[in-house]
């Protein structure tokens, strides 16, 4: 297990040093918003370029709290760190953690599962009642949210870092993508599994997501990240787009698009790219030193970003059809010890979550934002 956490703390890493940088200042307007009963100044786009439907009425900070995913619009599935003895120059330690439901309004928190070495990286449902768990005794498992273990899976080969990157095919079905056979890993909630094994001669596969026939994933290399595709049936694989530096990619809500999150080495700039299904009619939505974090709104419409870097970064939000912007704050990204790491619309898109870490007394904090959009 404490190799598996160097691992995966070595391509986060990575990861990181690809999406920090800076971006130019440009002329902006301030607002003054409410952040736990503080007033901070958050920037918003000049007139020409902000969309003037989107803004932020406050911003809430959970302390040491990692938000997964939204239940509802009012409750997150979180974990917390209740122990935490890792040097994070090392890895060496042992993490406890506890799967919650935390309520943003009230502030209330549900345990699910408390204070434990074994539950981390919860996935949940697309129907929001069921949740994938990284589970240190058998590989992985699948829970509702009272913490009834409905199934679980044993295989050697399944890593923490292969789970923490699942996919929920339906309500019923995930995939993972598996290093240990070079493919993928389909489960089933009803206990069933399938292993589609040797897709191509790669060590290290990152994400995969199932649409018919189909299984789009990513492969990192010691100098690609290429994204490619897989036919179930032909049992072909080919390279889904040219680029060769594809950091991140994530279907949109209709199954219809692929958002792309690239890097262009001769451009020295990332990109957010929009694409059909079979990488064709290609549109580059945002150009910028280095992006991250992008993820689809529920309808579809809209698309959040991150900036990030030494002397500028913030959040954003682009309507992909008037391909208007709104940096909707810039306050969380004040501090050097802080580099983001997700976001995460709620179902009704009035609200929307990023996780931040820091490196306190040698250890690494997680803190969520939630940002309360009007």
């Amino acid at each position: 297990m404490k190799k598996i956490k160097l691992l995966i703390l070595a391509v986060i890493t990575g990861s990181l040093i690809l999406t920090m940088g800076c971006m130019s200042e440009k002329s902006q307007a301030r607002k003054v918003v409410d952040e736990n009963g503080k007033a901070i100044t958050l920037l918003t786009n000049d007139k020409s370029n902000a969309n003037e439907d989107i803004s932020v009425e406050k911003i809430d900070t959970l302390k040491e709290i990692t938000a997964h995913d939204w239940v509802d619009d009012n409750t997150i599935l979180a974990t917390q760190i209740t122990k935490n003895t890792v040097v994070a120059a090392t890895g060496e330690g042992t993490i406890l953690r506890t799967v919650k439901l935390y309520d943003v309004n009230s502030k209330k928190e549900k345990n699910i599962f408390e204070s434990s070495d074994k539950f981390q990286e919860p996935v949940l449902s697309p129907d929001k009642s069921l949740m994938l768990l990284v589970d240190g005794e058998t590989g992985c498992c699948i829970s509702d949210l009272e913490g009834n273990i409905k199934a679980k899976f044993n295989k050697p080969y399944i890593y923490a870092g292969d789970i923490s990157q699942a996919y929920w095919i339906n309500n019923k079905e995930i995939i993972m993508p598996c290093s240990g056979i070079n493919g993928f890993y389909i489960i089933n909630v009803d206990g069933t599994e399938k292993e589609i094994k040797d897709v191509e001669d790669n060590p290290f596969f990152q994400q995969a997501v199932k649409v018919g026939n189909k299984i789009y994933y990513r492969t990192i290399l010691e100098t690609t990240q290429e994204m490619k595709v897989y036919d179930i049936d032909s049992k072909e694989t080919k390279p889904f787009m040219e680029e060769k530096h594809v950091l991140n990619f994530r279907i949109s809500p209709d199954n219809k698009q692929f958002l792309v999150e690239s890097y262009d080495e001769n451009k020295d700039k990332c990109s957010l790219i929009l694409t059909t299904l079979d990488g064709t009619n290609k549109e580059i939505l945002v150009e910028d030193k280095f992006l991250s974090s992008s993820n689809w709104s529920p309808d579809g419409s809209k698309i959040s970003y991150t900036v990030s870097g030494k002397l500028v970064g913030g959040s954003f939000i682009i309507d992909i059809n008037t391909k208007k912007k709104s940096l909707i704050s810039k306050s969380i990204f004040s501090t050097k010890k802080e580099e983001e790491s997700s976001s995460v619309w709620s179902p009704s898109g009035k609200k929307l979550f990023v996780n931040m870490f820091e490196v306190k007394d040698n250890k690494m904090v997680d803190n969520a934002y939630i940002f309360n959009l009007k």
